[in-house]
């Protein structure tokens, strides 16, 4: 049973801390976990408020975003892009029988045609940019081993007039080429209630732009940052050098609108 003080109606901090000093000499922490914090949580209560009922999940890899989605609770609509054929054979593996749940074998850009994809020997790091060598000497297993011919469209031209009537979570995780696929989407990003993409604080592939000028492009369209998650990180430095971050166009949550006093914040 729980111990209260009973002058504060709390549990007795003397027994907390001994408990947790008692931990710690053996490797371990006691605090209190919270749950708003964790990015899973963070993700399911943004789905939930922004009411997205259709997600578009490019550069899906072999559907893990999707699977976690799903896990998540989300039961709407997710359309996996994925352009490398033995990826996306495994990805169509991970359908199944999900009826809500598609595969597009083509990468997204700012022109419709095809292109040469440098297939990483992770192929979560495969990507149409070239990789930087300071990456690789960072991270081996994003190294080109092989390349592929694949088509490449831009989301204006596949988008479905049914997605226009949908609230659209769009992800996009192409490693670097994250300012193309929203260069070939000027007309989808306006129907878009959250963006969630990949932005390096040091670009690390080849003719990637920064982290700074994506999210004044993204702005200047009417959408917010509202999330960062760490990434890459440097092992030996500790520096981050990508991030998960998260857009949400204005109004989305509902108060965001109203800009305060100048001079004045909120914590």
């Amino acid at each position: 049973m729980k111990r209260l003080n009973p002058a504060v109606g709390e549990p007795d901090m003397s027994l907390r801390l001994r408990v947790r000093d008692w931990l710690r000499r053996r490797g371990y922490d006691l605090h209190r976990y919270a749950l708003e914090l964790d990015p899973a949580e963070r993700r399911r209560r943004m789905l939930a408020a922004a009411r997205i009922d259709l997600v578009l999940d490019v550069g899906a890899n072999e559907g893990q975003y999707a699977m976690e989605l799903r896990k998540l609770g989300f039961a709407g609509h997710i359309v996996s892009f994925e352009p490398i054929q033995e990826v996306g054979a495994r990805l169509r593996a991970h359908l199944g029988s999900d009826p809500r749940w598609e595969y597009r074998g083509m990468a997204l850009g700012s022109m419709d045609g095809t292109s040469t994809i440098q297939v990483g020997a992770e192929s979560a790091t495969s990507s149409l940019l070239k990789p930087s060598a300071y990456l690789v000497e960072r991270a081996a297993h994003a190294r080109s081993v092989r390349s592929e011919e694949v088509r490449v469209a831009r989301l204006d031209t596949v988008f479905e007039p049914d997605w226009g009537r949908r609230r659209i979570w769009l992800k996009l995780d192409t490693q670097g080429f994250e300012m193309e696929v929203l260069r070939g989407a000027t007309q989808a990003l306006a129907q878009v209630q959250i963006l969630q993409l990949e932005l390096s604080l040091r670009p690390l592939y080849e003719g990637e732009p920064g982290f700074l000028e994506v999210s004044h492009w993204l702005a200047e369209r009417g959408l917010e940052l509202v999330g960062l998650e760490p990434g890459f990180v440097e092992a030996s430095t500790g520096r981050l050098l990508q991030s998960d971050v998260f857009f949400a166009r204005r109004g989305v949550f509902g108060g965001e609108d109203e800009r305060l006093p100048a001079g004045k914040a909120t914590v």
